[in-house]
């Protein structure tokens, strides 16, 4: 039982680890997304 408890714990760690590689790589991309769109508005502006 103590084995399948800690295998538990470390598979909850990695799904953890994983969602915040998701979230920050969701993140990252939307902020290049925003400047992208902002340079590029500015580039057709000027």
């Amino acid at each position: 039982m103590l084995v399948l408890g800690t295998i538990y714990t470390k598979g909850w760690e990695a799904m953890g680890f994983m969602l915040w590689g998701v979230i920050v790589t969701a993140v990252s991309l939307i902020i290049f997304l925003v400047v992208f769109i902002y340079e590029e508005t500015n580039a057709r502006k000027g």
